[in-house]
């Protein structure tokens, strides 16, 4: 180096991110792209490149009597892989977008989105800004707030859409310390395997068609006599004679003799069902379960109730002790709607269990089968004695 001796400085890399910094005060944030880049380290634990942040400038919008002042967000990140789920080698990447109402000092919009790229559209973008990337992605939004969100509510709800993404806390002012304890293995603690009462919604794409009548899943194929057959589990007494109804004659079944019930899944018909369906299927579950524990014959049980909606086939799934079993399945027979949105009818549903199990605070350790089976299910080991009644048909597996 040839110089003057003091105007000489060592090399420095002062951060991953460059651009404007946040401020609680968003009025006064800077118009313009802010990124943050994940450190090695952190990129291989996490999946995620890079984030990028916009602010864009203050623009006024007709409001009724008054003018609004609102400022844009907008937020991706950009991960390292392809998503898997999403077949083709696409590369999912979640996308927020807000409104800041500078009169109301508040965020009066926020939405969130998976913006979805093939091969090509994905180097061309992770090549360019946030505010020069064009718009080349398979869009889909998955969540709504409108109204007057404070902002520290909002930081919430940004922070919680881009869970495990460390680079968004980072970007909100998250100490040194705050990211250290996030990246730190959570403490070891005992989780409560076996709740008093537990649900699972599980959203998928539709398997096929529905049927035109209610119908029992097979939950497994086993040899009896030599020949492979269908079963379903149905429960024994009143529980049993109320899931016959919806079997089909090749059908075997099985009933638990040790006090539980590990129902087979139940398939509403039509696309979507109606109000009437879910409301007969769920008070006959619900009633037959409760006059199984009156006199001690049910214990336990686990169900499952899935439909069909504009592709989509939603299961509900409740697992717990038989007594507040039923009694859920009979509130949630004037609460869930199958015809109507899950975010229309799922916290009144929450509602519901809580107050049926309030004084379950511990977290739920689900079985791995969940994840699989879409469906909570009861573990009960390999040393269960079951009732068989035989169906009429068998498997030929020549």
């Amino acid at each position: 180096m040839v110089g003057h001796p003091a105007s000489a400085r060592e090399t420095m890399e002062l951060e991953y991110w460059h651009g404007p910094q946040y401020s609680d005060d968003i009025a006064a944030i800077p118009s313009g792209v802010t990124e943050h880049k994940s450190s090695d380290g952190e990129r291989h634990y996490s999946g995620i490149d890079k984030t990028q942040l916009w602010w864009k400038a203050p623009e006024v919008r007709p409001g009724g009597n008054n003018e609004r002042i609102v400022r844009t967000f907008e937020v991706e990140e950009l991960v390292e892989d392809p998503s898997h789920g999403l077949g083709g080698g696409a590369y999912g990447c979640r996308y927020g977008h807000a409104e800041y109402d500078l009169n109301a000092k508040a965020v009066s919009h926020f939405d969130g989105a998976i913006r979805a790229y093939d091969g090509d559209a994905y180097l061309d973008r992770i090549d360019h800004r946030i505010d020069r990337a064009g718009k080349y992605a398979d869009y889909t939004k998955l969540f709504r707030l409108d109204g007057e969100i404070p902002v520290p509510r909002w930081k919430a709800v940004l922070t919680d859409w881009f869970r495990g993404n460390r680079l968004i806390p980072e970007y909100l002012g998250a100490t040194e310390a705050d990211l250290a304890e996030m990246s730190a293995p959570a403490a070891s603690t005992e989780l409560a395997i076996n709740p008093a009462l537990s649900a699972f919604l599980c959203l998928e794409r539709a398997p096929g068609p529905p049927g035109d009548r209610i119908t029992l899943l097979a939950q497994s194929r086993v040899k009896i006599d030599g020949q492979t057959v269908d079963v379903v589990e149905i429960g024994r007494g009143n529980l049993g004679a109320v899931m016959q109804r919806w079997k089909t004659p090749d059908v075997t079944t099985i009933a638990a003799r040790d006090g539980t019930a590990n129902l087979a899944r139940i398939v509403l018909a039509g696309d979507p069902p109606t109000e009437a369906d879910w409301d007969s299927v769920a008070k006959a579950l619900g009633a037959a379960i409760l006059e199984e524990t009156e006199g001690g014959a049910l214990r336990r049980v686990a169900l499952a109730i899935s439909w069909h909606g504009a592709g989509v086939r939603s299961t509900i799934s409740i697992e717990g002790e038989a007594k507040r079993v039923g009694s859920l399945l009979m509130v949630s027979s004037v609460v869930v709607r199958p015809e109507g949105v899950a975010s229309l009818w799922i916290e009144p549903f929450r509602d519901a269990l809580q107050a049926l199990a309030p004084d379950l605070e511990a977290p739920v350790d689900c079985p791995g089968s969940v994840a699989q089976l879409g469906r909570l299910t009861l573990d009960r080991g390999a040393a269960v004695e079951y009732e068989i009644h035989l169906g009429t048909a068998r498997i030929d597996e020549r």
